[in-house]
């Protein structure tokens, strides 16, 4: 769990410091976080991997207490319907695998589980993805996908309001870079927002 993971850094950070005899110190860990998801109709199981990376800052001002600095990022793959293709076609639109990669500051006494970013990203999407799928499943998702056309300016959005209720509760910031890879095109569709404070 990043909890334990997070309580790593927070004693790694100041004996780092000390043995390196520096005013600040910095530590990331760089990890796959795998939760085990149910296809929609079907129920088979299977593990989704989840890549995620916790840091810690510690930094130390002559003039006041050292100060704790903590991020979580995790990226959570999914499903995009384009709403251009659906609005312009008779039969049918084409959908992209898309990526989120959401990168928060904790506050220092709060915990946000990857399980949190995961659901507030997949919930906003066209559909998640889901690695094992019978054919009832595909078509279940497929239908999903249609009913939930998102382009990539929606999706930041969407994923911002829901960081927003998070925030000064258990973060202090955030950025959202999100990227639809396009299935007809050889470029992908990039959006990014951010809290509006340091995180850029």
């Amino acid at each position: 769990k990043d909890l334990n993971l997070k309580e790593l850094i927070r004693e790694m950070l100041p004996a780092t410091r000390d043995k390196l005899g520096a005013n600040n110190s910095y530590i990331k860990i760089k990890f796959d976080y795998f939760v085990v998801k149910q296809a929609p109709v079907s129920k088979e199981k299977c593990y989704m991997e989840y890549k995620c990376v916790l840091e810690g800052k510690l930094l130390t001002d002559k003039n006041s207490s050292p100060k704790e600095r903590y991020y979580l990022t995790v990226q959570v793959p999914y499903t995009s319907c384009c709403p251009c293709s659906k609005e312009i076609s008779d039969h049918g639109a084409h959908n992209q695998r898309s990526y989120a990669d959401v990168k928060v500051e904790l506050k220092t006494d709060q915990i946000m589980w990857i399980e949190d970013v995961i659901e507030l990203v997949e919930k906003n999407a066209s559909s998640p993805i889901i690695n094992v799928l019978k054919r009832v499943d595909e078509s279940y998702q497929t239908e999903l996908m249609y009913e939930n056309p998102r382009f990539v300016e929606d999706m930041v959005r969407l994923i911002a309001e829901e960081l927003d209720k998070y925030l000064d509760k258990k973060i202090l910031d955030y950025v959202v870079v999100v990227n639809h890879e396009e299935s007809i095109h050889t470029h992908n569709a990039v959006a990014v927002i951010s809290a509006g404070r340091e995180l850029q």
